[in-house]
C-alpha cells in the first residue's frame, strides 16, 4: 500500500493560561463562542429573543428555553428531558459503579451497545430556519445534568444552566448550546428548528475467519433479520511504516489482516470491524536514555492510500492514539466489500470480527418556535 496524501496533528499537554480563573457561574453572558459560561467577555453579550418552544421528538420531551441574537450568530439553547428511571435502568443493566465506570472495563462490542442504549447519548444535528432561510450550526457545547445522580465530577456547568432555566431537578437533562452563524445580525421574525439524529450502530455476534469460501450467518440484533456472508479472500497485509506521519519520534503499528466478502441479501449500513482495538503507537527510544519520550503522547494521524490492483480507495482514520480504523470503498463492484483489522505491531490474526449494523436512517423533525408577546 502506498500513501498518496498525509497529514499529522500533535496533541500537546494541556495547560491553563497564566491568570486563568475559570468560568463565573453567577454571570449569564451569552456569546457566539458556543460555551455556556465563556471566560472571555470581549464579545458583546447577545440579546435574548422572545422565542421559545416545547415539543416531542424521538420519544423525548424537548425544550427551547433560550434564543439569543449576537453580532456574529444566532445562539439557541436546547434541552432534552431524560426520565430518571431510564438512566437508573441503564446503570443497573451494565452494573455501572464508581469502580468500573471506565471504557477499559468493557469490550468493543459492549461499548458500542452501551452507546446505542444510553438514554443520555444522542447526537443531534440542528438547522435553524430564520425568516425562511436555513442556517446550519457550526459549533456548540453539549453536556448532561441529573441532580439525583451522585457521581464524581458532576458538571457544575450543567447545574448552573439547569438552575438558570428552572429545569426540573427530579429528572435528567441533555443540555446543548448551538451556534448558527449569519453574515450580519438579523431581525428575527420567524424561527424554526430542524433536528436530525445520527443513525445508531448495533453490534452483532462476533465471528472468526480462517480461509476463503467460508460462510457465516449474520443476524441483526434488533430486527432478527439474517444474511449470509461469504468470504472471497483472506490475507495479511502491511502499511509502509516509513511513510506514516510522525515516524521520527513514534513507532506505529502497521500489520493488518483483510478479507473481501459478499453478503446475500445485501444489508444497507452493515460493516465488518475488528472485534478488538489495535495497538497504540509507542515512542521511539532516545539514544541517550534508551527510553521513549512520552511528553507528547497522543499523536494523531490521518492518511489516504490506494490498494492495488483493485480499483478502490482506502481511508485511514487516526485518533489520539494514532491510526485506528481503516475503511475501503470499491469503485468497480459495490457488492464486493473489504474488511480490515485494526493495526498491530505483530502479524497477529484477529481474535474475532464484529458485524456492525447501522440504522437505515436517523429521526428527523421540524419544529416552529413560538414568539412571545
Amino acid at each position: 500500500m502506498e500513501y498518496i496524501d498525509e497529514g499529522q496533528a500533535r496533541l500537546e499537554p494541556f495547560r491553563f493560561p497564566k491568570g486563568y480563573r475559570g468560568p463565573d457561574f453567577s454571570v449569564w453572558y451569552v456569546t457566539s463562542s458556543g460555551e455556556f459560561f465563556p471566560v472571555s467577555h470581549r464579545e458583546r453579550p447577545g440579546v435574548q429573543l422572545p422565542f421559545s418552544g416545547e415539543f416531542s421528538f424521538a420519544g423525548y420531551r424537548w425544550l427551547v428555553p433560550g434564543v439569543y441574537s449576537t453580532a456574529k450568530a444566532l445562539v439557541v439553547d436546547l434541552c432534552r428531558e431524560v426520565p430518571l428511571q431510564a438512566i437508573q435502568d441503564f446503570i443497573q443493566k451494565w452494573n455501572l459503579t464508581l469502580e468500573n465506570d471506565d471504557i477499559d472495563c468493557f469490550s468493543k462490542a459492549q461499548r458500542m451497545e452501551m452507546e446505542a442504549e444510553n438514554p443520555l447519548e444522542l447526537e443531534v444535528s440542528p438547522t435553524a430556519v430564520v425568516n425562511g432561510r436555513e442556517h446550519p450550526y457550526r459549533r456548540g457545547t453539549g453536556l448532561f445534568y441529573c441532580a439525583k445522580l451522585e457521581w464524581p465530577g458532576s458538571d457544575l456547568t450543567g447545574e448552573a444552566v439547569a438552575k438558570h432555566y428552572g429545569l426540573n431537578q427530579e429528572t435528567g437533562w441533555n443540555l446543548w448550546r448551538y451556534v448558527f452563524p449569519w453574515g450580519r445580525r438579523k431581525q428575527v421574525n420567524t424561527l424554526s428548528l430542524t433536528l436530525q439524529t445520527d443513525r445508531a450502530r448495533w453490534p452483532g455476534t462476533p465471528f472468526q475467519v480462517k480461509q476463503a469460501g467460508e460462510q457465516v450467518e449474520l443476524i441483526h440484533p434488533r430486527t432478527g433479520e439474517s444474511c449470509t456472508l461469504t468470504v472471497r479472500d483472506f490475507q495479511r497485509d502491511a502499511l509502509d511504516s516509513d511513510r506514516i506521519p510522525g515516524r521520527e519520534e513514534w513507532e506505529f503499528p502497521n500489520h493488518l489482516w483483510r478479507f473481501t466478502y459478499a453478503v446475500e441479501p445485501e444489508v444497507p449500513g452493515l460493516t465488518i470491524e475488528d472485534g478488538e482495538e489495535g495497538d497504540r503507537p509507542r515512542p521511539k527510544p532516545r539514544p541517550e536514555t534508551g527510553r521513549g519520550d512520552r511528553s507528547g503522547e497522543g499523536g494523531s494521524t490521518a492518511a489516504f492510500v490506494t490498494a492495488q490492483p483493485e480499483a478502490a480507495s482506502i481511508g485511514i482514520i487516526g485518533g489520539a492514539d494514532g491510526p485506528t480504523a481503516i475503511f475501503l470503498r470499491d469503485d468497480e463492484d459495490p457488492r464486493r466489500h473489504t474488511a480490515f483489522s485494526a493495526l498491530r505491531f505483530q502479524r497477529e490474526e484477529p481474535a474475532a470480527w464484529l458485524p456492525v449494523f447501522r440504522d437505515a436512517q436517523g429521526k428527523r423533525g421540524h419544529f416552529v418556535l413560538q414568539q412571545e408577546d
